[in-house]
């Protein structure tokens, strides 16, 4: 069990540099709640990007690699990762807010039975809590926001967050997620 679940977006084979951020607040998350940090990879061509995840700070990468998933058809991405959430279990799960995060987060909340929050500047603990600094009217003030249930779903703005430096030496867990979990839920 990880108490920090990043779902991983990939470019070209490459494992984008906002997930990689995002790895980065992830660890910095976890230490606070004393689990790992896991990595979801979805897609038709993502499991090449696992190592860099690695690198980047996962201890376990899930991927579900699989060509149903090559487009990012929201449809089939969300049974997938709810799948990886209830197997993972864990407390916060970090989304980038990308055309993907933005349509995913808040269904994927939904589904979970929590709440999202949506496009965060800065995360930081308080107890076992997150707390989300977001813009607000027009980037004229600062919001503090807290998800009360868990998981904790947040979208998180690219450049906002430092990466951990690469560490190509880092090992951890790769498991591959069957794709059936999707048509079954």
């Amino acid at each position: 069990m990880t108490s920090v679940l990043v779902l991983g977006e990939v470019d070209a084979g490459a494992l984008t540099a906002t997930s990689a951020e995002l790895l980065g607040a992830a660890g910095r998350l976890s230490d606070d709640l004393g689990g790992g940090v896991a990595c979801a990879l979805i897609g038709g061509t993502v499991a090449g990007a696992a190592d860099a995840a690695i690198a980047a700070g996962a201890d376990t990468v899930y991927v579900a690699d699989d060509a149903s998933l090559a487009t990012d058809q929201i449809e089939t991405y969300l049974p997938v990762l709810h799948g990886i959430v209830e197997q993972d279990g864990p407390k916060v799960v970090l989304l980038a807010q990308s055309s993907i995060g933005r349509d995913l987060a808040p269904r994927l909340a939904t589904r979970l039975g929590s709440a999202a929050v949506m496009d965060a500047l800065s995360l930081e603990m308080a107890g076992d809590r997150v707390k989300a600094t977001r813009s607000s009217y027009g980037g004229n003030a600062r919001q503090v926001v807290t998800v009360q249930t868990d998981p904790q779903v947040i979208t998180v703005r690219a450049k906002s967050q430092d990466p951990l430096a690469e560490d190509a030496g880092r090992s951890g867990n790769v498991e591959t997620v069957a794709v059936e979990l999707a048509a079954a839920k």
